[in-house]
């Protein structure tokens, strides 16, 4: 489950997270991608997150997707 700073934080890429969630198709730049991984994991997302997730599709749509789960549960838990 993310915070409510985490979800503030996200909040400028939900686009690409509702996309990855619902549609299951993820278009991010990298430098956005790295910056939702440090959001959401910390400062030591680069220990958690496998470097695949930059160079394979299907990595950084598992990545996103799971994102786009919590960012949403949060969304709708809230309201």
């Amino acid at each position: 489950m993310i915070t409510e700073t985490q979800y503030t934080q996200l909040k400028q890429y939900d686009r690409p997270l509702m996309t990855a969630y619902r549609a299951k198709y993820a278009h991010i730049a990298p430098n956005d991608l790295r910056h939702v991984l440090e959001i959401y994991y910390g400062p030591t997302w680069n220990k958690q997150v496998p470097k695949s997730v930059f160079s394979c599709g299907k990595c950084k749509l598992n990545e996103l997707t799971k994102i786009g789960k919590d960012y949403y549960d949060y969304e709708q838990t809230t309201n």
